[in-house]
């Protein structure tokens, strides 16, 4: 097919069954190193409880920063690698009649935009694209299965560039989806408050660390248990958010329908017009409830996946990441009581989020971006004059949807940003030099 490579990397002596988890990362790949260090010891552990084996199944885009890292993509030995053309083409002549609502031509994907609703201020670039990829998830997950001739149990999209810190929190879900319990099932997180209080009085950091171990095991020994109960009662289950989605086969690989499920609901006239990204999510959504009325959610799953952050990397010459939401003025706040306030954000980077900047720097060659701060400001105006040095440390490889935490802190009209494009054609620019 071209504009698809398809690699079949599985080895031969390699057997299936049903106690084992598909795996699809999406995305850029940017910063994907760093999220796998992070995965190791958060997400992965938690999908795999009860002890299922682990299957890599990738699509990525054919850019500068899959060149850099496919060495590293390779080494994980996945299932199957598809990479696209990083080019999509919206078609805004052609008509429903036409028949077709998104194919391959020339290398690139092109989508016939009169088949889904309509995308206010062109946000079709992101969330199609996005759906394609997961289509593509859903296509390769099943060939395997068919050729093995066995389905998997539980099926998961990361995204490339997302960590988790097990840990639980706030982050928002997909509207509608039953992937979080009801609040009188979250247990009492003050995990990482407590951590930073112990910092603020003690040089012994290896203690307060114990703290968020102790915290991840519980989150974990918890997600296990409930597994293990709703899975052998038969139960279909799912936990999803705008970065990760996870649960049992069926209902994932339905999710990953999403091209299909936005073309009926613009046939049956229940979503023409989408204003915000998340909306997309709820139509999917309806879509997956009526073909699962009883799908539940992950219950303490679902809670020790919610806490997620972005890796933001550039390879060289710059070979820098940095984590776009851990600097913000509320995490940075508890951080001023500590004896070395700087040190604060990294020490989360290798405790919290399980990210060893050693490893990073010395197998990777990506140094983490820290900056002095000025302790005599306000938070908000340290996270502002942080993120404008990324910005400054960065320049134009500084890419990804950064519009929110950018706001007054990035020059207007500047190179930075996920898309080139015209109002017809995108392409995704990522902003790595090849080996």
């Amino acid at each position: 097919m071209r504009g698809v490579r398809l690699m079949d990397m599985h080895a031969a002596a390699e057997v299936v069954s049903t106690s084992r988890l598909a795996v699809c990362v999406t995305g850029q790949p940017r910063g994907f190193p760093v999220s796998y260090l992070n995965w190791r010891d958060t997400v992965m552990r938690l999908l795999r409880v009860g002890g299922l084996a682990l299957d890599f199944f990738f699509v990525l885009s054919n850019s500068s920063s899959f060149s850099y890292w496919a060495p590293f993509v390779e080494s994980l030995q996945p299932v199957r690698l598809v990479v696209t053309e990083p080019t999509a083409v919206f078609n805004r002549t052609a008509t429903a009649a036409d028949g077709w609502a998104a194919r391959r031509l020339g290398g690139d994907v092109h989508f016939n935009l009169a088949a889904f609703p309509w995308f206010t201020e062109h946000k079709y670039g992101v969330e199609l694209m996005q759906q394609w990829h997961l289509s593509l998830c859903h296509d390769i997950i099943q060939q395997h299965e068919q050729s093995m001739r066995a389905s998997y149990r539980r099926v998961a999209r990361l995204r490339a560039d997302t960590v988790f810190s097990g840990l639980g929190d706030k982050t928002p879900t997909i509207p509608k989806a039953p992937g979080v319990p009801q609040p009188g099932m979250l247990p009492h997180t003050e995990t990482v408050a407590s951590y930073l209080d112990c910092g603020s009085h003690s040089s012994a950091r290896h203690q307060c660390s114990r703290l968020l171990a102790e915290g991840r095991a519980n989150m974990l020994a918890s997600c296990g248990s409930y597994l293990s109960q709703i899975e052998l009662r038969g139960v279909q289950w799912v936990m999803a958010n705008g970065f990760f989605m996870a649960g049992s086969r069926d209902v994932v690989l339905d999710y990953f329908r999403g091209l299909v499920h936005l073309q009926r609901a613009r046939r049956r006239g229940t979503a023409s017009r989408l204003v915000h990204l998340v909306d997309v999510w709820a139509v999917i959504t309806r879509e997956v409830r009526a073909s699962f009325p009883r799908m539940t959610h992950g219950g303490p799953c679902a809670i020790a996946t919610r806490d997620t952050d972005l890796v933001r990397s550039a390879g060289p010459p710059v070979g820098r990441f940095f984590l776009q939401w851990a600097e913000g003025a509320e995490e940075i706040a508890p951080c001023l009581r500590w004896p070395k306030p700087e040190e604060c954000v990294q020490a989360l980077v290798e405790d919290k989020w399980l990210i060893p900047l050693a490893a990073t720097r010395t197998c990777l060659g990506l140094e983490y971006d820290g900056s002095k701060w000025n302790t005599s400001c306000t938070p908000a105006q340290i996270a502002d004059d942080l993120a404008r040095a990324h910005a400054h440390n960065f320049g134009p490889r500084l890419l990804g949807d950064l519009r929110k935490w950018a706001h007054g802190r990035m020059p207007s009209g500047g190179p930075n940003g996920m898309w080139i494009h015209s109002a017809r054609t995108q392409t995704t620019d990522d902003g790595y030099q090849s080996k």
